[in-house]
């Protein structure tokens, strides 16, 4: 993009940032489990009912990635059998 004929610079951080935005936003998946946790901490299955149409395989891959970037905190209870809480 150009402005005026100059092309604007963009530094290495802004770079790595917008790259990463990109990223997030570039599916649906994210964006869809962002919007049924901003409301409440909820279990697997919770999110699972409140994101409609997508797979359990999907959705564990999402929240563990979102969990690795540091987006959502997922909180685990050593119970029998094991039970875990996302926010």
């Amino acid at each position: 993009m150009t402005l005026g004929g100059v092309v604007p610079e963009i530094s290495e951080g802004a770079g790595a940032l917008a790259h990463s935005v990109r990223a997030y936003v570039a599916t649906k998946w994210p964006l869809l489990v962002a919007d049924a946790l901003v409301a409440a901490t909820l279990r697997f299955g919770q999110v699972k009912s409140r994101v409609a149409g997508g797979s359990q395989k999907m959705l564990a891959q999402t929240l563990c990635n979102r969990e690795r970037d540091g987006i959502v905190d997922r909180t685990a209870y050593a119970t029998v059998p094991p039970r875990g809480n996302t926010a």
